[in-house]
């Protein structure tokens, strides 16, 4: 409530979506200015690209996506599900084996593939959608030197976050 309140005193508004299928989302092209998806792409069962386009879809012109807490693949140490070294890497099936064999996982649970064990990669992300800018992050050193290298400044960070620009 307090959020959608800053929001409404800069002329804006927020829509919280509980929407069953997020490859069909019910707003118009180019509804929104910004939209956020915060920790919900590691749940999403690979391949994301037709959820990602749509959240691109909705987005209008110089608008911006932003992607927060959702784990980064790429590191060597899956932090979200199993908090294993090399997990987010393996094969699904050998993944989970390895989470149920050590007491990580509970085999009972029936929803590993969107348990969010593998995260989400930035060209994962960036693949589907074409005509974005990326708004570094400069919060550390590390942002600005991979910034410098033209890498995205996360590519790094446990838990990056994530603005596009959408250009056109």
């Amino acid at each position: 409530m307090r959020g959608r309140r800053i929001l409404a005193d800069y002329g804006h508004r927020a829509e919280l979506l509980y929407a069953p299928d997020t490859t069909a989302l019910p707003f118009a092209n180019g509804e929104f200015g910004c939209v956020l998806c915060n920790a919900v792409l590691e749940h999403i069962p690979q391949p994301r690209d037709a959820h990602i386009r749509e959240m691109w879809r909705v987005l209008r012109p110089r608008g911006v996506l932003i992607i927060n807490e959702t784990p980064n693949k790429y590191l060597p140490v899956d932090f979200h599900t199993l908090h294993l070294p090399l997990t987010n890497w393996l094969p699904s099936r050998v993944a989970h084996r390895i989470g149920v064999a050590l007491g990580r996982f509970d085999p009972a649970r029936t929803d590993w593939e969107s348990s969010g064990w593998r995260g989400l990669g930035w060209y994962e992300l960036v693949a589907p959608i074409s005509d974005w800018e990326l708004i570094p992050e400069r919060t550390h050193w590390r942002h600005r030197i991979l910034t410098a290298l033209g890498l995205p400044a996360s590519l790094l960070d446990p838990y990056p976050c994530w603005l596009l620009r959408r250009v056109r």
